[in-house]
């Protein structure tokens, strides 16, 4: 797909990608896509890289959190999570995935004192211990309604000394502190058309605006345009991921 004389954008096979993919523990991931784009799907791939994960889901109800539990992934109300041992990680005998769900059942059930704190304690508690990813599903509300933008953004500075990994799921750039790309190694984009959005991520693709729209509207259906934002001299590439 040549966009113009220096341009030239490649679709990866999913499997080589896969293999390749440099994520090291402690890098943070940024995903960009409107409702329906395949998030989920991509954050249940990522994760399999990642030995202990916990995804913070913070809706009523919604069918992307029932199929993390049906690839079994558990699901649980509040953190720490129910463990033969304590920590640190290296004392659990086995690899775990969580989904902190908690129950909301009436509407006081969002308050967002009260649902703030259960995601508040999780995050803590994971800038205490370490060795943890942890996908924000929705970081507009996390960040902003449920004002835990203060400790995400700790997490997201506090990259060597942590060890923590976060992926923050976004569909708006410009709705989320700048911190959140800023701080991420690894960038996943689909198709925007907000002007400002759009000057917010051409710099983590090496694009100018027209090249970014060119190539975003020309992705099939769950295909990411992708960069490897660590590597300075890495290019953009185009891959989608197998349905699971």
């Amino acid at each position: 797909m040549l966009l113009n004389q220096e341009l030239t954008v490649p679709r990866i096979e999913w499997e080589e990608w896969y293999e390749w993919f440099p994520w090291y523990q402690g890098q943070h991931i940024v995903l960009t896509a409107q409702t329906g784009g395949g998030k989920s799907v991509l954050v249940r791939h990522l994760i399999n890289k990642r030995d202990y994960a916990v995804i913070l889901a913070s809706k009523k109800a919604d069918e992307t959190y029932d199929k993390y539990i049906s690839t079994g992934i558990k699901r649980i109300a509040k953190w720490p999570p129910p463990q033969p041992f304590f920590y640190p990680l290296a004392h659990w005998p086995i690899p775990e995935h969580y989904i902190l769900w908690p129950k909301i059942k009436k509407v006081s059930d969002l308050d967002p004192k009260k649902l703030g704190a259960i995601f508040r304690k999780c995050l803590e508690k994971l800038f205490i211990d370490g060795g943890w990813t942890v996908v924000l599903a929705d970081l507009y509300y996390l960040a902003m309604r449920l004002k835990l933008a203060d400790i995400i953004a700790e997490i997201q500075f506090q990259i060597r000394a942590l060890g923590v990994s976060e992926v923050s799921e976004l569909q708006r750039p410009a709705w989320v502190p700048r911190a959140t790309w800023g701080q991420s190694s690894h960038a996943f984009l689909q198709a925007l058309s907000d002007q400002d959005d759009l000057m917010e991520m051409r710099g983590l693709f090496r694009m100018t605006t027209r090249e970014l729209i060119e190539v975003t509207r020309s992705l099939a259906k769950y295909e990411w345009l992708y960069r490897n934002v660590a590597d300075p001299f890495s290019k953009a590439m185009i891959i989608k991921p197998p349905n699971l």
